[in-house]
């Protein structure tokens, strides 16, 4: 069963000194789902062709169980891609864009009828057979795509951004769909987006990629809950992480606008041995973690600032509200929805510090607590 691996591999196109991919290493292991993520143009894409074949390698190796498939033709390498475009002949019905890589690779009738057949039950496809893309929904065309990937039986399924022509509602169950799909199947697949609520709740594991570099991989809990530094913490969240410029001055942390309190022990303790006292360190808690309900500011009375409704946002069962504490202004809390305040209203927020982060204030920014 396919397990692959990659070492210090690189991109460099022509006429470019800077590498597009630097110097990447990565196990990716049987039947594992792996989202890369990352902005725009921070080479997820590049990464996933160069294991589909279709981009050169410039430097490193890429093995496939072992064997270096670097010059391995692409409809060598037993892989299946969906593409974000879906790659459908609208000329064609479903059974025949299914078929369509059977009869490429020439087997006889029998067989590729009953493989279509077979893998569009498995895509709940069967009652479609008949139809054109064009007369299909968003969601089913993104079925059709995958059934044609998968069709021919490869263990690894390649997917560079298949939901994102599709509307809100859709992605929802389509996300649904590609997890229980690639159980099914038992591929060992790669999926790129851009957007980290696929990522969370499709991946094993995540490959956090920014201008070329992976920042941290690990499962969705980890990137979001331990980030290594400060660009993994931002990105990770959505709201993302606040995050303020304080000086540290052994167990008080001041940003010297309003927000200003005493760690607790334990993260105090840590800091210390940093040997960063007297110095400028960046503090993050995530909205969620800054709290509004009585029980909290009890519990967290040594980190409970008065704050200033700028902007409140209704978003269901809670509401994200964007305060000003002292002069700080942009905080964005989460609270529940019968706490949601109007512009201009004051409340008490309290900040659980055990869920606080704290990353150097220079270089790469690690992660220190």
């Amino acid at each position: 069963m396919p397990e692959i691996t990659i070492e210090h591999l690189q991109k460099t196109y022509p006429g470019q000194t800077k590498p597009a991919i630097a110097d990447y290493n990565l196990e990716i292991h049987d039947k594992e789902f792996v989202v890369f993520i990352g902005p725009s143009g921070s080479g997820k894409s590049t990464v996933l062709r160069m294991i589909a074949g279709l981009n050169s390698i410039s430097g490193g190796t890429l093995k496939f169980d072992g064997q270096v498939m670097n010059d391995v033709h692409p409809k060598d390498r037993d892989i299946a891609m969906v593409f974000q475009d879906y790659a459908l002949y609208p000329h064609l019905n479903v059974y025949e864009n299914i078929a369509f890589p059977l009869r490429i690779a020439k087997l006889k009738e029998d067989e590729i009828d009953s493989r279509v057949r077979q893998t569009a039950e498995t895509m709940g496809l069967s009652e479609f057979l008949d139809r054109k893309p064009s007369d299909l929904s968003g969601g089913q065309r993104q079925r059709v795509a995958i059934a044609g990937a998968i069709v021919r039986g490869s263990k690894i399924l390649l997917m560079d951004e298949p939901l994102s022509n599709l509307d809100a509602k859709l992605r929802v169950q389509a996300r649904t769909d590609i997890a229980e799909i690639a159980r099914k199947i038992g591929s060992t697949t790669i999926y790129v987006t851009h957007d980290q609520t696929e990522a969370m709740t499709l991946a094993d594991k995540i490959v956090l990629i920014n201008y070329g570099d992976i920042q941290q991989v690990g499962t969705p809990e980890e990137l979001y809950d331990t980030p290594n530094n400060l660009f993994v913490a931002t990105f990770m969240g959505s709201p993302e992480m606040n995050i303020f410029e304080v000086d540290l001055k052994g167990d008080t942390i001041d940003n010297g606008k309003g927000l200003k309190f005493k760690l607790p022990k334990g993260i105090a303790k840590r800091l210390a041995e940093s040997g960063l006292d007297g110095e400028k360190i960046i503090f993050g808690i995530r909205p969620e973690d800054i709290h509004s309900e009585s029980v909290s500011l009890e519990a967290y009375a040594d980190s409970t600032f008065e704050a200033s409704v700028e902007l409140s946002e209704l978003v269901g069962e809670s509401a994200f509200l964007h305060v000003t504490i002292g002069d700080t202004n942009d905080i964005v809390a989460r609270v529940r929805q019968r706490d949601i305040k109007q512009v201009g209203d004051t409340l008490k927020l309290a900040f659980n510090l055990s869920k606080a982060h704290f990353f150097r204030a220079n270089g790469d920014k690690e992660r220190l607590v």
